[in-house]
Order: structure tokens, then C-alpha cells, then sequence
């Protein structure tokens, strides 16, 4: 397969590996509650055990910029652990740290050994006084936990009311499933948490074999004491890992391939908080349109607002700012007012749809979605502007209504064409004025003229004066060079040139009722 058909086919097999993920976690519930799922331990060292968990999840944190601290114990410690059972703890603390914490921010994985003499908490499996137990702790920096929804955060199927993390949190199985295999350990795992600053989750783990029954000893002729020896380093250093040459071509090296002041290729801006799909659709798109990205709502209304995309695709549930809000401030900012929304939402509702269109969103897509179809609509919408532009210039009498999609365009293409018309005459009305009357800046009246009617705001007074200039002359309202003088034109000859170039002919063969 070409390297397209190998990125998509990689899509393909981390969302089946998900899938399968949580068919597993099911299966093992399953199994816990009919108690089948047994203890299978033997003797590992800490360090060597933990080396390469962590480090699986480096190349993720590099994506997303993350710094992933790991800080093992600084001597040898043997410990009784079912590794499968272990492993699927941290993997699932470690995935959430991910996708909560911010780009640019910390996680920090911290191993300690602490006495616990009596019960911690209210695990009824902690009977032995004077332990010792290894503790791993798992930190992030991401939004936090309310205080009063900490009791439940470890319930099957459980998931936090807050908007800014319910996009990107799954079933609500995996701390479920988390604290059961904690349990089947007869250890302990606590959670603290504050708002704004982050999480963290610990765990307790007995050393020792005491607290073990004979046939959860997989290897019983391996005896080990609660005691740390030293350790080289070398055993426990977590190597750097740098995101395999070749494994997908990014988005960035694409992109250069279509480089908009080469070629005229318009401008996508993907919102969409999972990483997988975001991917997905670029995967899509990137051979055909300049793509641009943002994880969430509000780093998407930033990225519209400064680099006037000619098209949005948002995903509509997102943390810090949804999909209906970005519409929104889209669609009631004069600055992007114009720019066409696609929302895309896993509720199928038709309440759900409606809500998405009060916003003006220009269309809504339901996942899972169709990937041509998803190509056919950006292709329609684009086609869509695309013809407004095109009946603005051919048309010989303005109709803003028929050019804008919103009423703030309509509004503001009224104002700038009234401006115009009332300074037809005037030889020395240019852009700087236009601005004046529209009340915006030179640089937002430029893109936002240019991407209503693909004309810049000099070619656009132009026009206007050209039109009604061919009214003119089908009405017989003078000759080619008054006429000329009184559309504001200071040269007949250059009118001449103009007119032909926007009509076709020159305007003494411009035909007149």
C-alpha cells in the first residue's frame, strides 16, 4: 500500500485496538464479579518492571509536548506483582494523565516505600498493622476533579459533569476496572485532586507475601524480603524516544506541498478534541486543502480569528469551549461571520441537530461518518461560496443577500456598497476611506470583502463603479467618457480597458435597451 493507504490502515487498527480494550475491561469486570479472575503473581524488580510502561507512553507525550518525569527508586526492590494485572492499572492512569493534561504541561510518575500502620481508608482488605508498602503515584497538571464528585470517581460508568473534560473521557469503566485489580492486589488506590491544578492518583501496594494466598505464587521458589539494595543507575534509566522517521507523513510536510501563495488552495480548520479523529479527517482532506488544527473550542476560535480559514469542521462535544459555542462566536463575529461550519456529533437527535443549526452552523455530520462524504459536503460548501463570488461579479445589479450567507455580512456589504455608491463621482475615494465607513481595519475589511465576493476591497470599488457604469450606458445616460467621469474614473481610456475586462466588450458595444 501507498503511504496514505498505510496511514489510514494504522487508523484503522488503533480504533479496533480500542475497541478491543474495552471488550477486555468489560470481560475482566465480568470475571471479577463471578470471581473468576484469580491473582497470578511473581517476584519483579520495581524499577525494571516500570522502565518500559512508562516509557511506551513517551512517544505520546512528545506529541503533545508533554514532559513525562519518571522518578524510580534509587535502590533495588523485588516485589510480588501480577504484571498483566499492574500493567493495566498504570496504562490506564498514564492514558487519562495524557489526554487531561495541556500541551506543554507535566506528568510526573513518582515510586516511593512507605509504613502504613493500620487501615488505609476504608479498604477492609488492609488488616495487617505495620506494613510496608510500595507506592506508585501518577501526577498531571490537567483541569482537576470536583471535590464533591471524588467519592464516585472510581464507580462503574461513572463520568465527571464537567464540561471541560467529558468530551475526552471514555466509558467510564477504566478507573472502575483500575481500582477492582487494586483490590484483587490487597492494595489500595487513592485520588486527590484540585481544580485548575490537577490529579493525582497513588497506589499501595503490600510488599512481602503475607498477605498472599499460596496458589496466587506463580513462582514460589523464588523467595524475596522487604528490603531495598542498591542500584546502578543504568538499570533504571528512562531513555528518550524520538517519533519514528517515516512512521506517518505530518500534516505540517503536506501542507508545504500546497503552500498558499503557490497555489490558491483553500484553507480547513479541523476543531476536534481526540487526536485519532482529528487525524482521521486530515488524513482525508490533506491532498487537497491546506490544513490547520486546534484540539479544543477556544484554541479553534483563536485560530480562526487570526488565520480566516476558509472553512471550519468542529467536533461539537469539547472541553473548555463545545462545538455549539465556537459556532456561535463564529457566526457573530463580523470577522468570521462568512467562514462555512461543518459540527460534527455523535447524537443523532434531531433536538441535537437543531441546536447546531440555531448556532449557524452550515452543516452537521453525524459520526461515525462516511470519509467521501465528509469530502463531498467541504467540497459543496466551498463550491457554495464559490458561486456566490462568481453571481457577484457577473451580476449587473449588487444584491448583497444574494452574496452573504450571514446577516452580519449582509450588513456590512450593504454599508460598504452604500459607501461606494455615494462617493461614485469622487475621483479620490480609495480603500482607506471604504474603511472609514465600514468602521474596520484595512487588513479585516481586505479579508473580509475578499472572501464574500473574491474580490480585494480596491478591485471591489472597481467593480461597483463598473457596474453601475453599464447601467448607465444600457439606460443611454451619456456617452462612454462621461459616463467614465461620473463612476469616478479619471481616464476614459483606462475605463475602457476596465469595462472590457469586466464585461467582456468595451463599453461602446455595451448594448443599451
Amino acid at each position: 500500500p501507498n503511504e496514505g493507504d498505510r496511514s489510514k490502515i494504522k487508523s484503522v487498527i488503533k480504533q479496533a485496538h480500542r475497541v478491543l480494550n474495552l471488550i477486555n475491561e468489560i470481560l475482566d469486570l465480568s470475571k471479577l464479579e463471578a470471581g473468576k479472575l484469580n491473582l497470578q503473581v511473581k517476584a519483579v524488580d520495581v524499577n525494571q518492571f516500570l522502565v518500559p510502561i512508562v516509557h511506551s507512553f513517551a512517544s505520546w507525550a512528545e506529541q503533545k509536548n508533554i514532559t513525562l518525569d519518571f522518578s524510580p527508586l534509587s535502590d533495588t526492590l523485588n516485589i510480588y506483582l501480577d504484571t498483566e494485572k499492574v500493567e493495566k492499572v498504570l496504562n490506564n492512569l498514564l492514558s487519562n494523565a495524557l489526554k487531561f493534561t495541556p500541551e506543554g504541561g507535566l506528568i510526573i510518575v513518582d515510586l516511593g516505600v512507605q509504613n502504613v500502620e493500620s487501615d488505609i481508608k476504608n479498604n477492609s482488605e488492609f488488616r495487617i498493622p505495620n506494613s510496608k508498602f510500595l507506592t506508585i503515584s501518577v501526577s498531571d497538571i490537567g483541569p482537576g476533579i470536583p471535590p464533591e464528585q471524588l467519592p464516585y470517581i472510581f464507580e462503574r460508568f461513572y463520568q465527571t459533569e464537567n464540561a471541560r473534560t467529558r468530551a475526552i473521557e471514555g466509558s467510564g469503566i477504566g478507573l472502575a476496572l483500575t481500582k477492582e485489580l487494586v483490590d484483587l492486589h490487597y492494595g489500595h488506590i487513592s485520588v486527590e485532586s484540585e481544580l485548575g491544578k490537577g490529579t493525582t492518583f497513588t497506589l499501595y501496594l503490600l510488599l512481602g507475601r503475607k498477605h498472599l494466598r499460596d496458589e496466587e505464587i506463580i513462582s514460589p521458589d523464588v523467595v524475596i524480603e522487604d528490603r531495598l539494595t542498591p542500584l546502578s543507575t543504568a538499570n533504571w534509566k528512562l531513555p528518550t524516544r524520538q517519533e519514528e522517521n517515516g512512521d506517518r507523513q505530518s500534516v505540517t510536510e503536506t501542507n508545504k506541498k500546497l503552500k498558499r501563495t503557490e497555489k490558491k488552495v483553500p484553507v480547513i480548520l479541523i476543531v476536534e478534541d481526540h487526536v485519532e479523529v482529528r487525524d482521521y479527517i486530515k488524513e482525508q482532506l490533506v491532498d487537497d486543502y491546506y490544513i490547520l488544527d486546534a484540539e479544543d473550542g477556544k484554541e479553534g476560535l483563536n485560530q480562526a480569528t487570526e488565520n480566516q480559514p476558509d472553512l471550519i469542521i468542529s467536533d461539537v462535544m469539547m472541553p473548555v469551549m463545545d462545538g455549539f459555542e465556537l459556532c456561535q462566536n463564529i457566526k457573530t463575529n463580523i470577522k468570521t461571520s462568512h467562514i462555512p461550519v461543518i459540527l460534527l456529533t455523535a447524537r443523532a437527535s434531531d433536538e441535537s441537530k437543531i441546536s447546531g443549526l440555531e448556532t449557524g452552523a452550515d452543516d452537521y455530520l453525524i459520526k461515525p461518518f462516511n470519509a467521501r462524504e465528509l469530502q463531498l459536503r467541504v467540497r459543496n460548501l466551498l463550491a457554495s461560496r464559490q458561486k456566490l463570488q462568481e453571481n457577484f461579479q457577473k451580476e449587473l445589479i449588487m444584491k448583497p443577500a444574494e452574496v452573504t450567507v450571514t446577516s452580519l455580512d449582509e450588513t456590512l456589504l450593504k454599508k460598504v456598497v452604500q459607501a461606494v455608491e455615494e462617493n461614485m463621482d469622487n475621483l479620490d475615494f480609495n480603500v482607506e476611506q471604504l474603511c472609514q465607513a465600514a468602521a474596520m481595519s484595512h487588513s479585516n475589511l481586505h479579508r473580509k470583502v475578499q472572501a464574500l465576493t473574491g474580490q480585494s476591497p480596491s478591485v471591489f470599488i472597481r467593480t461597483i463603479r463598473l457596474k453601475r457604469a453599464a447601467q448607465l450606458l444600457k439606460l443611454k445616460k451619456g456617452n462612454v467618457t462621461e459616463i467614465a467621469f461620473d463612476v469616478g474614473f479619471s481616464s476614459p481610456a483606462y475605463f475602457t480597458k476596465c469595462f472590457k475586462e469586466q464585461f467582456g466588450h468595451p463599453p461602446s458595444e455595451f448594448p443599451s435597451e
